[in-house]
Parts: structure tokens; C-alpha cells; sequence
């Protein structure tokens, strides 16, 4: 990542925790597509792009707003 994490205070723990949460929630969300093959990855607009896997999933990624979404496919 581009972070990197340094604990002096306690707040800093609970950032850094917090930030390891939203981590493994979208690794936990994701992960299956490792086993799948990247069938297409199109331009759907500015900065904006469609990822298609073998099984049907769908992943766009809109790096204006920092946004992605996941439609999962048949498995």
C-alpha cells in the first residue's frame, strides 16, 4: 500500500486497526476471484473500468470517486 502505519499513541493504534479492518473486509469480499481468469478488462468511461472473470463476476473500479463494485458471478 501507499500507508505506511506508525503506533506512538493510542489513537494511532485504533486508526491503524481500523484501516487493517477495511483491508480484509474487501479482501474477504474479493478473494474467490483468484481462482477465476480475467476474461476482459474494458474502458467503460473516464478513469472508470470493468473487470470480467470467467465465472460471470464483474468488478468496476471508478477511480474518480474511489469507488468500486462487485457483481458476483455464477459460483
Amino acid at each position: 500500500g501507499d500507508l505506511d502505519y506508525k503506533v506512538d499513541t493510542k489513537d494511532d493504534m485504533e486508526r491503524g486497526v481500523q484501516a487493517a479492518l477495511k483491508t480484509a473486509k474487501i479482501y474477504e469480499q474479493m478473494n474467490y476471484l483468484q481462482y477465476e481468469f480475467m476474461e476482459s478488462h474494458e474502458k467503460i468511461g473516464d478513469n472508470c473500468y470493468r473487470i470480467v472473470y470467467s465465472d460471470g463476476s464483474e468488478v468496476t473500479v471508478d477511480y474518480n470517486n474511489k469507488t468500486y463494485s462487485i457483481n458476483r458471478g455464477k459460483n
